[in-house]
């Protein structure tokens, strides 16, 4: 990781990934369905972000193993990988930096978070938490889930891991789950623990809901950041715990460019959105999936990510009203996003076709406008 960018070699960047992608060019053009689902296309020029207005660049715009439908994104940002968290504001052009607003945020805050590469600093990085004690880590259930020593089980917030059966019959084992249960271990049991709040605290299963950071000698360790480092946890965020994620974005980031643990793993590859028989076979499954948005659209009280000309049978991504509540609150329009390249994440399901629920902003990452 390098050090700390200079001020001057940042505004470089950003005027040089402003030119590169024609910031404020007009939007695809924008159409309606006619009576059988097919999309007739009519003119119609939407509004570009303005820059440092509205949408941030994702940080997870990272290369991973060629496939024989691989998505193109990965060839169009290599500026905003090699400056990594920083590329936030280099490509200022996108959606889903969660964390601090670029709208406010010093160019010295970004260009700090772009070189904290320890997970012990990175934990000084995240300063919106309300900390509180933890307890010595007694037990590894799985490579996202602890229990402490009164007994509290803590879900790591942030983070999801390659699930194991843990009693369930017929459920398999992802790949990798006893490995990164294994890591997990290394990093926290019989540790001392601090706790960091960002939302909601307790779960519907009693669990407690926090970030986890060890105590050591030379400062805490972030257990969170560590795990998504190592390539042995995704980001797993929720509409009511949506903080810090910006350097947990960085670290999948890097991890998949290096193919570490889950992402040298077919199981976990990145999913074309324009292959929608392959996105049926993953229904029930927890998908990254990468395409080009078709259509955007607001219908009643959701907004729709068309990814296909034919709604019933490809890819779409669904805000419901409760999500577009948190995009407004952000300051974010998604129906500005008609023609961009972006990944989604979340479970899929099959409904008129593959599709993702999108519960909040930070489950949808523009990689490309144009």
């Amino acid at each position: 990781m390098p050090g700390i960018l200079g001020i001057e070699h940042i505004k470089r960047l950003h005027i040089d990934q402003q030119h590169r992608i024609g910031l404020g060019a007009p939007q695809a053009e924008h159409g309606k369905q006619d009576h059988k689902g097919n999309l007739a296309n009519k003119r119609q020029r939407k509004t570009a972000p303005k820059l440092g207005q509205v949408w941030a660049v994702s940080l997870n715009s990272a290369a991973r193993p060629a496939q024989a439908s691989q998505p193109a994104a990965d060839r169009l940002l290599i500026p905003c990988r090699a400056v990594m968290i920083f590329a936030a504001f280099g490509c200022m052009m996108a959606v889903s930096f969660p964390g601090p607003d670029l709208r406010t945020t010093s160019l010295v805050h970004l260009a700090t978070l772009a070189a904290l590469s320890s997970v012990s600093t990175a934990a000084l990085a995240c300063p919106d938490l309300a900390m509180a004690p933890g307890g010595v880590v007694v037990q590894v259930t799985d490579g996202d889930t602890i229990v402490l020593d009164d007994g509290r089980i803590v879900r790591m917030i942030g983070t999801q891991a390659p699930k194991l059966p843990l009693g369930r019959d017929g459920y398999e084992s992802w790949p990798l789950a006893a490995e990164s249960k294994t890591a997990l271990q290394t990093l926290v049991l019989n540790k001392s623990v601090q706790l960091g709040f960002g939302g909601e605290r307790i779960d519907r299963h009693d669990r407690v809901l926090a970030h986890v950071f060890v105590d050591q000698a030379d400062g805490p360790l972030w257990a969170q950041h560590a795990m998504v480092a190592q390539g042995l946890a995704r980001v797993y965020s929720f509409p009511d715990n949506r903080q810090c994620l910006d350097l947990l974005f960085a670290a999948e980031g890097r991890a998949r460019v290096s193919g570490l643990g889950i992402w040298h793993d077919p199981y976990y590859s990145i999913r074309a959105a324009d292959a929608p028989g392959e996105l049926l076979a993953r229904a029930g499954h927890y998908e990254l999936v990468e395409g080009r948005i078709l259509q955007a659209e607001q219908r009643g009280g959701r907004v729709y990510l068309n990814f296909g000309r034919f709604w019933k049978q490809d890819f779409t991504a669904v805000i419901e009203a409760p999500a577009l509540r948190l995009f407004a609150a952000s300051k974010m329009d998604p129906l500005v996003l008609e023609g961009a390249l972006v990944r989604v994440r979340g479970w899929v399901d099959d409904r008129d076709g593959p599709r993702i629920e999108i519960t909040h902003p930070e489950q949808l990452e523009v990689l490309a406008i144009r």
